[in-house]
């Protein structure tokens, strides 16, 4: 116990600049928050830009013969490579997430 009160001055220095320093910290804290959500937010709306509309999808129909339209062609290519995107974008699930990274929504 004796070889701590040596550095108990120092200790004590540093817990008074914490103090002093606090407001600082909880102003730098508060923004750090806030660029962590303007980022992750960016990142969502870009990540979901690369995603097909699907109801324009579903409007349009092949040109092969079939009775099918462009998004049974899209879902069937996404069903069979759903790593790769395909000339209609990437693979997204219904909710527009890709689907080789899931989000909130599907865990």
């Amino acid at each position: 116990a004796s070889s701590l009160g040596r550095y108990s001055s120092g200790l004590q220095l540093m817990i008074v600049a914490l103090k002093n320093s606090s407001h600082a910290l909880w102003v730098l804290s508060f923004f750090l928050g806030i660029g962590v959500v303007l980022f992750s937010s960016a990142i969502y709306y870009v990540e979901k830009l690369g995603c097909p509309d699907r109801t324009a999808l579903a409007l349009n129909m092949l040109s092969d013969g079939t009775n099918r339209t462009q998004l049974d062609h899209y879902t069937q290519e996404c069903r069979l490579r759903p790593s790769k995107s395909n000339e209609y974008g990437i693979c997204c699930t219904e909710f527009d997430a890709p689907v080789d990274f899931p989000t909130i929504i599907e865990a």
